[in-house]
Protein backbone atom coordinates (compact mmCIF):
# COMPACT_ATOMS: atom_id res chain seq x y z
CA UNK A 1 0.00 0.00 0.00
CA UNK A 2 1.17 3.47 -0.85
CA UNK A 3 0.28 6.44 0.90
CA UNK A 4 0.62 10.25 -0.08
CA UNK A 5 0.99 12.79 2.40
CA UNK A 6 -1.03 15.41 0.68
CA UNK A 7 -1.09 17.98 3.47
CA UNK A 8 -0.56 18.52 7.35
CA UNK A 9 -1.80 21.42 9.69
CA UNK A 10 -3.09 22.52 12.87
CA UNK A 11 -6.87 22.74 12.86
CA UNK A 12 -7.73 25.80 16.05
CA UNK A 13 -10.94 26.15 17.62
CA UNK A 14 -13.40 28.75 15.91
CA UNK A 15 -13.43 30.57 19.46
CA UNK A 16 -11.23 30.56 22.42
CA UNK A 17 -12.31 28.57 25.66
CA UNK A 18 -13.04 30.84 28.54
CA UNK A 19 -10.77 31.44 30.99
CA UNK A 20 -12.02 29.90 33.95
CA UNK A 21 -12.58 26.47 32.09
CA UNK A 22 -8.37 26.57 30.80
CA UNK A 23 -7.45 24.38 33.68
CA UNK A 24 -8.87 21.04 34.15
CA UNK A 25 -8.10 18.98 37.25
CA UNK A 26 -8.06 15.26 36.85
CA UNK A 27 -10.05 13.03 38.76
CA UNK A 28 -7.91 10.16 40.84
CA UNK A 29 -9.01 7.76 38.43
CA UNK A 30 -7.38 9.64 35.77
CA UNK A 31 -4.06 10.75 37.74
CA UNK A 32 -3.62 6.78 37.75
CA UNK A 33 -4.10 6.14 34.52
CA UNK A 34 -1.42 6.95 32.78
CA UNK A 35 -0.96 8.85 29.65
CA UNK A 36 -2.31 7.13 25.91
CA UNK A 37 -2.81 8.71 22.68
CA UNK A 38 -5.32 7.52 20.51
CA UNK A 39 -5.02 8.27 16.95
CA UNK A 40 -8.12 8.40 14.65
CA UNK A 41 -8.51 7.33 10.75
CA UNK A 42 -11.99 8.72 9.35
CA UNK A 43 -12.68 6.96 6.63
CA UNK A 44 -15.42 8.37 4.49
CA UNK A 45 -16.45 5.64 1.30
CA UNK A 46 -17.75 6.45 -1.78
CA UNK A 47 -21.33 6.70 -2.21
CA UNK A 48 -21.06 6.46 -6.37
CA UNK A 49 -17.89 6.11 -8.72
CA UNK A 50 -18.16 9.60 -9.63
CA UNK A 51 -17.70 11.13 -5.99
CA UNK A 52 -14.41 13.23 -6.34
CA UNK A 53 -13.20 14.98 -3.36
CA UNK A 54 -11.97 18.04 -3.92
CA UNK A 55 -10.60 21.12 -1.76
CA UNK A 56 -14.26 22.54 -0.53
CA UNK A 57 -15.01 19.46 0.53
CA UNK A 58 -12.15 19.09 2.78
CA UNK A 59 -12.27 23.40 3.58
CA UNK A 60 -15.96 22.10 5.18
CA UNK A 61 -14.68 18.76 7.05
CA UNK A 62 -11.96 21.80 8.35
CA UNK A 63 -14.04 23.77 9.43
CA UNK A 64 -16.64 21.19 10.66
CA UNK A 65 -13.58 20.22 12.92
CA UNK A 66 -12.89 24.05 14.08
CA UNK A 67 -16.65 24.15 15.35
CA UNK A 68 -16.74 20.89 17.24
CA UNK A 69 -13.23 22.10 18.96
CA UNK A 70 -14.61 25.24 20.54
CA UNK A 71 -17.75 23.17 21.81
CA UNK A 72 -15.35 19.98 23.11
CA UNK A 73 -12.34 22.03 24.13
CA UNK A 74 -11.00 19.72 26.46
CA UNK A 75 -9.85 18.08 23.12
CA UNK A 76 -7.12 20.34 22.75
CA UNK A 77 -5.89 19.67 26.27
CA UNK A 78 -2.40 19.64 26.43
CA UNK A 79 -0.69 17.88 30.36
CA UNK A 80 0.81 20.38 32.56
CA UNK A 81 1.31 17.96 35.54
CA UNK A 82 0.25 14.76 36.93
CA UNK A 83 -3.06 16.64 38.48
CA UNK A 84 -4.13 19.07 35.28
CA UNK A 85 -4.85 19.61 31.79
CA UNK A 86 -4.34 22.78 30.06
CA UNK A 87 -6.89 23.35 27.41
CA UNK A 88 -5.14 25.86 25.45
CA UNK A 89 -6.34 25.91 22.17
CA UNK A 90 -3.06 25.15 20.46
CA UNK A 91 -5.28 22.86 18.07
CA UNK A 92 -4.85 19.89 16.54
CA UNK A 93 -3.56 18.13 13.66
CA UNK A 94 -5.37 17.75 10.62
CA UNK A 95 -3.66 15.47 7.66
CA UNK A 96 -4.92 14.37 4.24
CA UNK A 97 -3.67 11.41 2.31
CA UNK A 98 -4.24 9.67 -0.90
CA UNK A 99 -3.98 5.78 -1.18
CA UNK A 100 -3.68 3.59 -4.30
CA UNK A 101 -5.56 0.57 -2.74
CA UNK A 102 -9.65 0.12 -1.97
CA UNK A 103 -9.63 1.62 1.93
CA UNK A 104 -13.20 -0.42 2.75
CA UNK A 105 -11.44 -3.63 2.00
CA UNK A 106 -8.47 -3.15 4.16
CA UNK A 107 -10.69 -1.93 7.07
CA UNK A 108 -12.76 -4.47 6.85
CA UNK A 109 -10.76 -7.73 6.13
CA UNK A 110 -10.97 -10.87 7.80
CA UNK A 111 -7.29 -10.35 8.84
CA UNK A 112 -6.34 -6.73 8.31
CA UNK A 113 -2.63 -5.66 7.04
CA UNK A 114 -1.79 -4.36 10.22
CA UNK A 115 1.17 -3.17 9.08
CA UNK A 116 -0.82 -0.91 6.76
CA UNK A 117 -2.99 0.21 9.61
CA UNK A 118 -0.41 1.36 11.42
CA UNK A 119 1.19 3.40 8.92
CA UNK A 120 -1.93 5.20 8.83
CA UNK A 121 -2.37 5.41 12.26
CA UNK A 122 1.37 7.61 12.51
CA UNK A 123 0.40 9.59 9.49
CA UNK A 124 -2.67 10.32 11.60
CA UNK A 125 -4.51 11.30 8.44
CA UNK A 126 -7.71 11.82 7.14
CA UNK A 127 -7.67 9.28 3.74
CA UNK A 128 -9.46 8.79 0.77
CA UNK A 129 -9.37 6.68 -2.03
CA UNK A 130 -7.91 7.75 -5.46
Amino acid sequence: MEVELISKEIIKPSSSTPPHLRTLRLSLLDQNAGLCHTPVILYYPKRDANFNVNEKLINQLKDSLSETLALFYLLLGRVKDRLTIGCNDEGILFSTARVNCDMAELLTAQSPNLQSLGYLLLEQSYVYNK
